[in-house]
């Protein structure tokens, strides 16, 4: 090809618009750098504001469930105090007679007949800087019923193996920091205080002094109330073997989530109020049982993590809607810069490639501009 034939190459309009077309597509595939650029950003200020939320939370106290009550009943050394060698299987010692022997690390463990749980969770919102966080006080009553322990089917033959004692009630909180106030118990018509228990194991304790095996003393009722501060999600354990559990906000976006969804449930812009009615097959524990503290943790837990949740979800997460955006933004690039081709076609006006390069980092920056002004305006 000569100097004449590669200057009309040049010249021709065919061969200018194929040139465009490349240019374009470069300055496209070029523009996913810098997208990908706001993205990651938009992922590093999102997970500012969950450090945020977190150091609020702890300030405040963080996800709460509440788990019991549970009856703690210990069992005492046989009397005999013969040598016992323990089973494998059941975990309970025998003498060399057959008896049972037991040593005072070893409880059983009664879960209520009947639970029922009322509760309020009033919503706010708290800041740390440019971020902020849903957090709440809540207003529990929890109340029920134990029925007698069927003291035969764990292997002890006599109530006076039981040492009463040193029956107690536990309750299990997954945050400490966040208790407001705790009700006496309400046992049988009897106040009694609840202190703090293990702290390992997250439970508040009330003693049962006057409690034995007398028939005048089942079923016993129990009522408590319980007010906590918490953040974001809360529940409850459906250690009842039938639960009824009442929960209603002024929250107007709850999300429903754990082991077990509402039985019924209304949601408007006022807030929400849920019911659930769980029996004793759903909750994946027997009604007693004996064992140590170690075992008993390890089956509370089980239910523990297939809860009743709730989550007070924020609605307006900006982040999310700023990288969903930053996803379709190639998509903008390609439609506005094709659109400008059409334009130049069209019209026969000459747009400079420095000016397509321009075009698509403006468009670019829009989403740099829309990440920073989101979270202080907010995103609409």
């Amino acid at each position: 090809m000569n100097t004449e034939q590669l200057a009309r190459t040049l010249k021709d309009p065919r061969y200018q618009s194929y040139v465009k077309l490349g240019i374009l597509a470069f300055l496209v595939l070029a523009s996913l750098l810098p997208l990908q650029k706001i993205r990651d950003l938009v992922i590093e200020r999102e997970k500012t504001g969950d450090a945020a939320a977190r150091e609020i939370a702890v300030s405040w106290g963080g996800e709460q469930r509440i788990a019991g009550p549970v009856l703690v009943l210990p069992v005492t050394a046989n009397s005999a105090g013969r040598a016992a060698t323990p089973d494998s299987d059941t975990g309970i010692s025998y003498t060399e007679d057959g008896e049972n022997a037991y040593d005072d690390r070893r409880h059983i463990f009664v879960l209520p007949d009947m639970l029922e749980i009322e509760s309020e969770v009033r919503p706010s919102k708290r800041h740390r800087g440019i971020y902020e966080t849903v957090v709440y006080t809540s207003g529990t009553r929890i109340s029920g019923s134990f029925a007698q322990p069927d003291l035969g089917d764990m292997g002890v033959n006599d109530a006076k193996q039981i040492d009463w004692s040193k029956a107690r009630i536990e309750v299990f909180l997954t945050d400490f920091h966040g208790i407001m106030d705790v009700g006496n118990l309400d046992w049988n018509g009897s106040s009694l205080p609840f202190r703090t228990g293990d702290p390992a194991r997250r439970n508040i304790v009330a003693s049962l002094p006057l409690l034995n095996a007398g028939p005048g003393q089942w079923p016993a009722r129990f009522s408590f109330t319980l007010d906590l501060k918490g953040s974001r999600t809360f529940g409850f354990s459906p250690f009842g073997g039938k639960t009824r559990v009442t929960l209603r906000s002024a929250w107007p976006h709850p999300s429903f989530f754990g082991g077990y969804l509402p039985t019924e449930s209304t949601v408007t812009t006022d807030g929400f109020d849920a019911r659930w009615e769980l029996s004793n097959f759903e909750r994946e524990l027997p009604v007693s049982w004996l064992g140590d503290d170690d075992g008993a943790d390890k089956l509370l837990l089980r239910a523990h993590n297939r809860g009743i949740l709730v989550l007070l979800m924020d609605p307006v997460d900006h982040y999310l809607k700023s990288e969903r955006s930053v996803k379709y933004g190639i998509l903008f690039v390609i439609l506005v810069s094709c659109m400008v081709f059409a334009f130049e076609i069209m019209s026969g006006a000459r747009v400079h490639p420095v000016q397509y390069g321009m075009v698509a980092a403006a468009l670019c920056l829009f989403f740099l501009l829309l990440l920073s002004l989101s979270e202080v305006v907010g995103f609409g």
